[in-house]
């Protein structure tokens, strides 16, 4: 019980952050990222972003990201529309294809997601949030340690939603020490290395 309800406050917080922006959902995707796979990530400027928020810096934008915070689900339109842009846009850059999440996204829709990329010779990783266990976006946030505290401490101060800022802070540290943890960090890093 102590485990959901500390889930539930990082979800609350992540919600309550912009769904765009350097300051909103988008900037944390590529801070939590860049913290995990120890390289820079930048976002792309509003308007046309041809399937994603963001690439990596390092490797040529070889690793894009794209980042929904949704409540409540995620439809398979809303993630074929950006694939499409990504396989309309690519000229064989794309390496990596990183959806994060704020919802549970559908096993089924997971599954033809990754058919899809497959014949066109990407890779995607879905960090989404499991209602029921420790989703990867749950996972990645606490990875991130006091850099997603940071974030979400900064995006949220001043604002009404600043009460949920050590509700957060606390979660991240409570389930770093969750006896799950260390074997699905493992996992997750080995998906976005």
């Amino acid at each position: 019980m102590t485990d959901k309800k500390h889930a539930a406050a990082l979800q609350s917080a992540l919600l309550a952050l912009d769904p765009a922006g350097p300051e909103g959902f988008e900037g944390f995707l590529g801070v939590i990222l860049g913290e995990i796979t120890g390289q820079s990530f930048r976002l792309a400027k509003s308007g046309t972003q041809r399937g994603r928020d963001g690439d990596s810096a390092f490797d040529g934008g070889a690793t894009y990201f794209e980042g929904k915070r949704y409540k409540d689900g995620l439809s398979k339109k809303d993630i074929s529309e950006k694939l499409f842009d990504v396989v309309n846009d690519d000229a064989g850059l794309v390496d990596l294809w990183i959806l994060g999440a704020t919802c549970e996204v559908a096993s089924q829709t997971v599954r033809e997601v990754l058919n899809f990329a497959n014949k066109y010779g990407f890779g995607i990783v879905v960090l989404d949030w499991l209602k029921n266990d420790f989703g990867s976006l749950l996972v990645a946030t606490v990875a991130a340690g006091s850099k997603s505290e940071a974030f979400i401490t900064r995006g949220l101060q001043g604002r009404p939603e600043a009460s949920l800022i050590t509700a957060a802070c606390e979660a991240i540290s409570h389930l770093a020490k969750h006896s799950d943890y260390p074997s699905r960090v493992s996992i997750l890093r080995k998906s976005l290395a």
